[in-house]
Formats: C-alpha cells, sequence, structure tokens
C-alpha cells in the first residue's frame, strides 16, 4: 500500500506522460504485492464452509465492482474537478487503508516461509508471454490477422508460456507450483474467473463508446448507468457465497452464472441508434450484474480451497492474474474485432467536386442527431 500511495502522488503530480506511464507501472506492481496478500489471508482465515463462503462472496463482490465504482469516481473527478485528482485520491484512501490495516490485521501468518531463490526466470518469461500475446492481439487490427508480425507474437507468446510451464516443472523454488493449477477444481475456477474477466471487461468498454460518443452521455453519467450492474454483481456474490453455493455447489452455480452473464452480455447486441437506457440497455445490465454475481465469489472460494498454508500465495496470486489477463486479453482481441468492423463505416469519404448544392450544409451537420449517426 506504501508503494501505491507514492505511485498515485508521483502520477498525480506528472509533468510529462512517462513519467505518468512510469507512475501507472509502478502502481500495477504494488497491486500486484497487494492482491494475492488479500485473498491469502482470506483462505487462511475463513476455514469454515459458511463463514468461508459468506466471505469470499463478499470479497468477489467488492474486488469485482471495483472497476465500475472506478468509473463513476472517475467520471466525477475528471468532470468536476480535475484528472490528476483520480490519482491523487488514492493517497487519501491508501493513508486511511494503511492505518486501519495496521491496526486490524495479524502481523504474522501461519503460512510457514519458503526458502530459496526467488524464481526470476519464470516471472519473466510468463510475462513476456502475456505481454506478445496482448501485442498481437492489438496490432492484428492494424497490420492484419495474417500478417507476420500478429501471428509471430501470438505464437511466441503461447511458445513462452509453455516454457514458463516447464520451467515450473524443475525449478526448486517456482513462481507458481504446478500441482496449484493441475487440481481439477482449482484450474476450472482460474478458467472461469479468466472468461468472466473478459466479458466483463468487454462491456464495460464497449457501453462506455456507446454511452459516451452514441448516447452523449458525460463521463460521470456514463459512470452512474453502470450502479445497477454493480448492485446485481454485489447482491448476486453474497446471496452466491452465503445461501446458494451450500445448496448447489461451485460447479453448478459457476455454469449458472456464466450462463445468466452470456444472456445479458448478449442482449447488447441489439442496441441501435434509437435504443434508450430503461428499455435498450439496463435490462442487460441487470441480467449481466446478476450473473457476474453468481461466478466471482464462489470462483474464488474454489481457487483458493484445499491448498496447503505455503501455496495458498500462489493460489490466490493466480485468482488475480487470471481476472486480469482474462482482462488485458479480451479487452485488445474485443477492441480489435471491433475495430475491423467499424473501419468501412468511418473511413473518410470521397467528396465530389463542389457544386452549388454541395455548397450548402448537409442533413449531418445541421441536424442535431446527425453526431450521432456518424458516430
Amino acid at each position: 500500500m506504501g508503494g501505491f500511495i507514492i505511485a498515485s502522488l508521483i502520477g498525480g503530480l506528472a509533468s510529462d506522460f512517462t513519467t505518468l506511464v512510469v507512475a501507472r507501472a509502478l502502481q500495477g506492481i504494488s497491486g500486484a504485492l497487494m492482491a494475492p496478500a488479500t485473498l491469502s489471508l482470506l483462505a487462511t482465515t475463513f476455514s469454515d464452509a459458511t463463514t468461508r463462503g459468506k466471505a469470499f462472496g463478499i470479497f468477489g463482490g467488492v474486488s469485482s465492482s471495483g472497476s465500475v465504482i472506478g468509473l463513476i469516481l472517475g467520471g466525477l473527478l475528471s468532470q468536476y474537478l480535475d484528472w490528476r485528482w483520480c490519482l491523487l485520491t488514492n493517497v487519501v484512501i491508501g493513508v486511511g487503508i494503511s492505518a486501519l490495516a495496521a491496526k486490524v490485521l495479524p502481523a504474522e501468518t501461519h503460512a510457514s516461509a519458503v526458502g530459496g531463490r526467488p524464481d526470476i526466470v519464470g516471472a519473466v518469461v510468463s510475462t513476456l508471454g502475456v505481454l506478445s500475446i496482448v501485442y498481437g492481439l492489438t496490432i492484428a487490427e492494424s497490420r492484419s490477422w495474417s500478417d507476420w508480425m500478429t501471428i509471430g507474437a501470438i505464437s511466441l507468446g503461447i511458445a513462452l508460456l509453455a516454457l514458463f510451464g516447464l520451467v515450473e516443472n524443475r525449478t526448486s523454488n517456482p513462481l507458481l507450483p504446478m500441482r496449484v493449477i493441475w487440481d481439477r477444481n482449482r484450474g476450472g475456477a482460474y478458467l472461469m474467473v479468466a472468461i468472466a474477466g473478459i466479458g466483463m471487461f468487454g462491456v464495460f468498454l464497449f457501453l462506455t463508446y456507446h454511452l459516451q460518443i452514441v448516447s452523449g452521455l458525460t463521463p460521470l453519467a456514463t459512470g452512474l448507468a453502470f450502479v445497477p450492474m454493480v448492485g446485481m454483481l454485489v447482491v448476486g456474490s453474497i446471496v452466491a457465497g452465503s445461501v446458494l453455493l451450500p445448496r448447489m455447489g461451485a460447479r453448478a452455480l459457476a455454469i449458472t452464472g456464466l450462463t445468466v452473464a452470456a444472456i445479458g452480455a448478449a442482449s447488447f447486441t441489439a442496441i441501435n441508434l434509437g435504443s434508450t437506457y430503461p428499455l435498450g440497455i439496463l435490462p442487460g445490465l441487470l441480467i449481466t450484474g446478476a450473473g457476474f454475481g453468481l461466478v466471482f465469489g464462489p470462483a474464488m472460494n474454489l481457487a483458493t480451497s484445499g491448498v496447503e498454508p505455503n501455496d495458498a500465495g500462489a493460489a490466490s496470486a493466480m485468482v488475480n492474474a487470471g481476472q486480469q489477463i482474462g482482462a488485458a486479453l479480451g479487452t485488445a482481441l474485443l477492441n480489435t474485432i471491433a475495430l475491423n468492423a467499424t473501419a468501412p463505416h468511418t473511413s473518410p469519404p470521397i467528396h465530389a467536386p463542389p457544386t452549388h448544392s454541395s455548397c450548402r450544409p448537409s442533413m449531418a451537420t445541421a441536424s442535431p442527431s446527425g453526431p450521432r449517426a456518424a458516430s
């Protein structure tokens, strides 16, 4: 948290773009240190099935809704203050959380320390592998899917991740012990979290485009438009963890949640220029939020269930890594598909030679709805 506070302060006071990028990278590193510690603390603290399900349900709702809350606060701060406060606010919040953590969190955990050298090779190979795949998906829009750089980057990323698996099997102190993910239940939970991350961030990304560019909403109004989804997500996570999980089991609950979320996401394909928020967007947000709420809590619970104390950190880290990798890959892939689909409709038109009629304002510029149609 200390690193996150310092990075937020540097970013908020940045005088150039390079400093801002470095500060954001430091925020990511600090967040990567905090997230696994949070989940492993839950995993080792709550052992009773009922309280564990409730704890992970609450955590799933809070952590998954953080992005939407960030949209709301980000819109509020950027619209009425300045974008810098989107970073500087973290300093104030971080100081308060640090003081609270020092008071209520245990100084030590029951997990025994793991000796040996850190797995630097595994960390580098896995990071480069994910980075290469994301890069390949990103450049596919500008260079095409058949371009050698696109195919090469994606293939290199897959090869590096395969190499990562070989390295982890042979090193004495692996970054990710393969026994953690080879467990059928935990492996399935990581996959579910990644798939849900792809879907949830895809909804955020494209609905934000639609609400701001097509519907003309302000950043704040766009953030507030996602509040019903947040509410359903939080309620769904808590109900799933404390009520449904003991009765249905994690597998049935997760499958149900993914199905419900898919139905909600599919409803957005019917959105057009004439769609209104109450009838065209809100129902899909409610359904999607409820579906994701049924997934995240049980999946996080299942992903850290039954692990040895020494593996609790790695199992917890994989939950966050799965969600973040799913979000990164999904955003890159879906954005590339969207740009390819809209390119024919947004290319600069070939203008005819000027005539008497073409000198008059067109309907697109004269009509209030013209810019929306052009968007």
